[in-house]
């Protein structure tokens, strides 16, 4: 369900994801999800004077990269197994 908390967190899960892209692309670093995640915990780790907002999405977004990471990697490992269900 979405709330205006819900959309709002959204907001700045793009916020702090896109800032990241742009200084990983500035700096001609690959922008892998890895990465992204690996520049948000850092950013978490090295500020604490983040609102809880802003200290809140940096958590979803990372846990949010690190589970699409997990997930890609599970099918990989399906397919190669030969027991991949996809279509």
């Amino acid at each position: 369900m979405y709330t205006k908390e819900s959309d709002e967190l959204y907001d700045e899960m793009c916020h702090i994801v896109g800032e990241a892209v742009l200084v990983l692309a500035e700096g001609n670093i690959e922008t892998k999800r890895i990465v992204i995640a690996d520049v948000l915990r850092t950013a978490l780790a090295n500020r604490r004077e983040h609102s809880e907002k802003r200290r809140w999405a940096l958590e979803t977004a990372i846990k949010l990269l690190d589970d699409t990471k997990k997930a890609r990697s599970g099918r990989a490992m399906e397919r190669r197994s030969g027991t991949d269900q996809s279509i």
